[in-house]
């Protein structure tokens, strides 16, 4: 983790009960935010648009439209699917849900960390977790109630985002990309 620089925005914890929730308990942790050592400007990326919505799990879909949805809200572009984010957002999640915890760290590091280590070439990242929402548009709600979660969604150095989903946790990446390193994104029709 040497080099990162991680910004845990705020907690939220006593703000959650003022959430609609989908279940008894629902919870949220601090938002997470790092930039690589050293700053590379954000790039305009080339997006593909082959994929279709069906090339994705419903969940996905789900999210990604209401976080665009309330970005459109705000005057932001819409954030790309990037697989990658997808697959380290699920395993990540996978990771929560065995240790029964939410937490932005898992045995390979923070989200830059896995990022980097899949040779991700990224200049800003930040994530989003939380459990005890079933539906995604109860998540992506609680995630907007919360100002340090919220400050992510509607993040402007952000062009991409994954997801990950493991019954009732859920896992929010976000990603932009160092100069010259071209991403396969989608855009889901919501």
């Amino acid at each position: 983790m040497r080099g990162l620089t991680i910004v845990n925005i705020l907690s939220i914890l006593a703000f959650v009960s003022g959430i609609p929730q989908d279940t008894a308990s629902p919870s949220l942790v601090d938002p997470s935010i790092e930039t690589p050592a050293t700053e590379v400007p954000p790039s305009d990326s080339s997006l593909s648009k082959r994929a279709s919505n069906s090339d994705f799990p419903s969940y996905i879909i789900g999210v990604v439209c209401e976080t665009n949805k309330v970005r459109k809200q705000n005057n932001l572009p819409p954030l790309q699917i990037y697989a990658e984010l997808n697959t380290l957002a699920q395993k990540h999640t996978q990771y929560m849900v065995d240790i029964k915890t939410l937490t932005h760290e898992d045995a390979e590091g923070t989200l830059g960390t896995r990022l980097s280590r899949d040779k991700v070439k990224w200049s800003f990242c930040a994530e989003n977790v939380a459990s005890g929402f079933l539906e995604p548009a109860k998540v992506v709600e609680a995630w907007m109630n919360s100002p340090g979660h919220r400050a992510n969604i509607l993040n402007t150095r952000v062009k991409a985002i994954g997801i990950g989903n493991v019954g009732n946790f859920w896992t929010q990446n976000f990603s932009d990309f160092a100069s010259g390193f071209n991403f396969d994104g989608y855009e889901p029709k919501c």
